[in-house]
């Protein structure tokens, strides 16, 4: 019996020394009371200001944020080297698009495998819709133009922010609530107002605001190279600048047109909305007018 004993004795010894050198300090639940308690500065970069607003939004002052390009082209024309790859690594988070707006991405994301920084897709969650005219049956990249889809980017960089700086996650929530409300208010009563308007049409050669058209209810008929047989129906043409000069339009055009202009520059914080009050004044005005284009123009 005295064996016996001995011998449990040793082995819940054993078992309590092994518990004790295997337990790891550095794999402790990141939302426990100490972290939560903790002040946190992050640095954050962007792919372009677009994205940094968003951020900026949601953080006001509390991190350090930074973007990388700022319009289309340079990041369309970019070939990542050592030392950019060095900064992004050298980040707490590093936001990009998705959906194969950034073609160079892979690279970022293989080489930051060994590293702490993170990396935020925007176009998780998001639902896209393919292409039909510059490129056929691809992913539309342009997503940010449109209000359900801002929304869902705008909550992945909210996520991210919560993860990184637990302290301040109710601020974060609070902003984003915020914005969304005021996203939300502003789209329903944009397409109350559009109800109001009936007599005209929309065809388009571009795919870009296809997100936007979707979010108000809009049916759109796509055209490409220009051509479409006029039937007397009042329409508004949304064109890519991509495509060819404004002045070459109008000539290969039999009829005149009324021009205003969408934004897709990512240097606009406002784009969305500044969109939608060009895309309705123009339907308002005009809708009631006879033998009118309206022409809309990608800047």
């Amino acid at each position: 019996m005295k064996k016996l004993t001995y011998a449990l004795v040793i082995f819940t010894s054993i078992l309590f020394l092994g518990l004790t050198f295997s337990y790891n300090p550095l794999m402790a639940n990141p939302t426990d009371e100490f972290d939560e308690e903790k002040d946190i500065y992050l640095n954050i970069l962007t792919v372009n200001k677009e994205q940094y607003e968003m951020t900026k939004a949601l953080v006001g002052n509390n991190h350090n944020v930074e973007y990388l390009f700022s319009d289309e082209k340079e990041i369309e024309s970019f070939k990542t080297n050592d030392n950019m790859i060095s900064n992004v690594l050298n980040m707490d988070l590093f936001i990009y698009n998705g959906l194969n707006y950034e073609d160079w991405i892979n690279d970022i994301i293989d080489n930051s495998k060994n590293s702490n920084v993170g990396i935020i897709n925007m176009s998780r969650g998001i639902r896209p819709i393919t292409t039909e005219l510059k490129s056929e049956n691809k992913e539309n990249p342009y997503y940010l133009l449109g209000f359900n889809e801002y929304k869902i980017a705008l909550y992945n960089i909210k996520t991210a922010l919560q993860e990184r700086d637990i302290k301040n996650r109710s601020y974060y929530e609070e902003n984003y609530n915020k914005l969304v409300k005021e996203l939300d208010d502003f789209l329903s009563k944009s397409k109350e107002e559009l109800k109001n308007y009936k007599n005209y049409s929309i065809i388009t050669d571009t795919d870009k605001f296809d997100y936007l058209f979707r979010d108000l209810g809009v049916q759109v008929k796509k055209i490409k190279n220009n051509s479409y047989d006029y039937d007397g129906t009042k329409f508004i043409l949304v064109h890519d600048k991509e495509l060819g000069n404004l002045d070459d339009l109008k000539n290969k055009m039999k009829t005149d047109f009324y021009y205003i202009e969408l934004e897709t520059s990512s240097t606009n914080s406002k784009v969305l909305t500044d969109n939608v009050i060009r895309l309705i004044d123009a339907i308002k005005n005009k809708s009631s007018n006879n033998g009118w284009f309206l022409c809309i123009h990608k800047i």
